[in-house]
């Protein structure tokens, strides 16, 4: 932590928290020890601090280390965190079907997609992972401890996807997540007049024209045309898998989505 010269060190102590639950909270409980810039670990130069902390843990487990940073004025609200553990950790390749574009393999199929991994009975994601997908949609995630988790796989204009898997350690067999459906232009999670209204907006452009939305090109092929209004209006008043299933309620009449 610098100032913004970059010149000296704002933090006077590195705490080291541990807990066997991620995105545990900080405290008295989980402290384990703490390390100054003055002392000899602690390496400090222009692309910011450095120290070594060493620890015998209990074996076969993992553990979750938070480093908190503080100085007079109290400690900061963000404390980075890392896993830690002996444990073999798993790794698996998973594929996505993406609508409207041509058979893979095609450039149009390398995407960036967000995923997430949470334990079962577990709030927040024990793993956030940004893949990009290969020229077939396929991706690989890594280093992490086996168990049985929730899979979310989203892309920015697509509805999310979820399912569960359960992972051993070393290399697990393929997991399809399936097709992800287009048409969440505005990436809530939902395909609705919002999404509509992006699309309408940016009709007809193409990368290079003022007004051009990416945002709407669903089928990856630089421009807004037909085959989006088509893709949007396939998926239209269907809500990602995160969502409940009646959290999206039904029109009250019937919506007819036209392009003038």
């Amino acid at each position: 932590m610098t100032d913004t010269t970059g010149a000296r060190e704002l933090a006077t102590v590195y705490d080291i928290h541990r807990s066997a639950t991620p995105g545990f909270t900080p405290g008295p409980a989980t402290l384990q020890g703490s390390v100054k810039p003055s002392d000899a670990s602690f390496r400090f130069g222009a692309s910011g601090g450095q120290f070594t902390f060493n620890q015998t843990a209990p074996s076969g487990a993992t553990y979750y280390y938070q480093v908190c940073a503080r100085n007079a004025a109290g400690v900061s609200g963000v404390c980075p965190e890392v896993a830690a553990s002996d444990v073999p950790l798993a790794s698996f390749q998973a594929s996505v079907l993406l609508q409207g574009r041509p058979a893979p393999p095609d450039p149009t199929w390398s995407v960036p997609l967000t995923v997430t991994l949470t334990l079962s009975g577990q709030g927040a994601p024990a793993y956030s992972f940004a893949p990009t997908t290969d020229a077939s949609g396929a991706f690989t995630l890594t280093g992490i401890v086996p168990g049985t988790y929730d899979l979310r796989v989203k892309h920015s204009h697509t509805l999310q996807n979820r399912q569960t898997v359960t992972l051993a350690a070393g290399a697990n067999p393929p997991t399809a997540v399936g097709a992800l459906r287009e048409g969440d232009a505005n990436n809530d999670n939902y395909v609705t007049l919002l999404d509509f209204s992006i699309l309408v907006t940016t009709f007809g452009k193409c990368t290079g024209t003022p007004g051009y939305d990416a945002r709407a090109d669903f089928n990856g092929d630089a421009c807004v045309t037909l085959l989006d209004f088509s893709l949007l209006a396939t998926n239209f008043g269907q809500a990602g898998q995160n969502k409940a299933a009646a959290a999206l309620k039904p029109p009250a009449r019937t919506v007819n989505l036209t392009l003038h």
